[in-house]
């Protein structure tokens, strides 16, 4: 016959911390009362077999929810790094202060992408990235503001210098506000209000992810 003592006492052990699993062994001490020797071994075998094969599931479905639940606080923590900027920009924040907080939230979107959920979520994690872009594009476009002997207030498109970042601007953000002049022959974009028109998109990105995770 088997020696059951090494199969029996962690499955024992298993089963009185968690008596909820208990039931492929309920009826063990029945093979007890087999007389056939190799009959009852075969009884034991298959009892234990299946007691390790309902332990196993019962594990795996906690592995499982463990892993849900940590994909869940990944979702989770990328989102309130978004609020948390976005908290910041909508109450005030200086030119100093902006690119630190962009390069804080960037590698907290670089740690992100590479999570199990971002790799399963790909809507969520397209979502994300495009708003990190937003808070890129607005940073961009404020440095754009110092760039001359003195504050520009307007990206002049018209202008060879600003002709590229004014065509990209406009084709991320087709609803950016613009300034005509001569007519209506020219244009200008407000850099103020672009900043704040790509910061809006960006916050409505986020809760729009908030609402999937």
């Amino acid at each position: 016959m088997r020696n059951y003592s090494s199969i029996l006492t962690p499955l024992l052990w298993v089963l009185f911390i968690s008596p909820s699993i208990a039931t492929p062994l309920d009826d063990l001490k029945a093979c007890q009362l087999i007389k056939n020797k190799n009959s009852r071994t075969g009884c034991y075998d298959n009892k234990v077999e299946s007691a390790i094969r309902y332990i196993e599931f019962i594990q795996d479905e906690k592995n499982e929810r463990a892993q849900k639940s940590k994909n869940t606080e990944e979702a989770r923590a990328i989102i309130m790094a978004f609020k948390k900027i976005g908290a910041r920009v909508s109450t005030g924040v200086s030119y100093k202060e902006y690119p630190s907080l962009v390069g804080d939230l960037k590698y907290a979107v670089s740690i992100f992408i590479d999570t199990d959920y971002a790799k399963d979520n790909p809507q969520f994690r397209k979502i994300i990235s495009d708003a990190m872009n937003d808070h890129e594009n607005a940073l961009m476009i404020w440095k754009w503001k110092f760039v001359g002997r003195e504050v520009d207030d307007y990206l002049s498109c018209a202008m060879d210098g600003y002709k590229e970042i004014c065509s990209h601007v406009i084709n991320s953000y087709p609803n950016v506000p613009l300034k005509h002049y001569l007519e209506n022959t020219r244009y200008a974009i407000p850099i103020d209000g672009a900043i704040s028109h790509i910061w809006v998109i960006a916050s409505r990105r986020i809760t729009d992810a908030d609402g999937q995770k």
